[in-house]
């Protein structure tokens, strides 16, 4: 069984992962590849956390300097 993890992510979804991959040192093929998976799978692999910010009401993504960052995927 196949499954569509992002088969109702929107067009900005799509390019804020993109944008997300290479800002975090990935290179163009990853960015075109992970921009269709999960973002809790992409920020696993860069090693990023998700924290809540009470005063904005947004999640503020940071990187988590005790995990390293993940090796290029080819």
């Amino acid at each position: 069984m196949q499954r569509w993890v992002n088969i109702f992510q929107t067009k900005e979804e799509r390019q804020q992962k993109y944008w997300l991959v290479l800002a975090c040192g990935g290179t163009y093929a990853n960015a075109c590849r992970m921009r269709d998976w999960r973002l809790a799978k992409i920020e696993r692999c860069y090693g990023l956390t998700e924290t809540y910010n009470p005063h904005t009401k947004k999640y503020d993504r940071q990187f988590n300097s005790a995990q390293p960052l993940a090796p290029s995927i080819v």
